[in-house]
């Protein structure tokens, strides 16, 4: 019975080989769909490749609960959400289409705010699923733009 001298084949994730980054863009988007755009944010700090991934991100995922996990969300904490949704959209610009849109939130934030949102991802995004959970002091009566995809505000 022989025993074999031969070292095992070491696997290149041992290696140090970064197999996730040299993935084609439209894949990471897909991986990165599943999550929270604050934590795919915190994500491009791992490589320079992954530096503007989030920037070209076609699925936006805005949850107050995942940004702040505290069961008490004041003022000050909804000022900075809305500051990150506001950042986000404005650094990504508007050459990229979006996939989703999604936006959680408790009664934060003034109907011309959430408008404003509205707007920007339908006629400057073309957005293609705008989904909206969010519960507010009065009664929220949605643009009839949605229906016809021509929002202005």
């Amino acid at each position: 019975m022989e025993v074999s001298t031969r070292k095992p084949k070491i696997s290149s994730t041992s290696t140090g080989i970064d197999r996730i980054s040299s993935l084609p863009d439209d894949v990471l988007h897909n991986i990165l769909s599943y999550l929270f755009i604050f934590y795919v944010v915190q994500l491009s700090m791992l490589s320079k490749r992954w530096r503007y991934v989030w920037t070209t991100m076609p699925y936006l995922h805005f949850d107050i609960d995942q940004f702040y996990p505290q069961r008490y969300c004041d003022f000050v904490i909804a000022g900075r959400f809305k500051d990150f949704i506001n950042w986000v959209l404005i650094s990504q610009g508007d050459f990229n289409k979006l996939v989703q849109f999604l936006l959680c939130f408790d009664n934060l934030f003034d109907e011309s705010t959430i408008l404003r949102w509205i707007n920007h991802v339908t006629t400057r995004r073309n957005v293609q699923e705008l989904v909206l959970k969010f519960r507010l002091g009065k009664p929220f009566e949605l643009p009839y733009c949605l229906v016809t995809y021509r929002c202005k505000f």
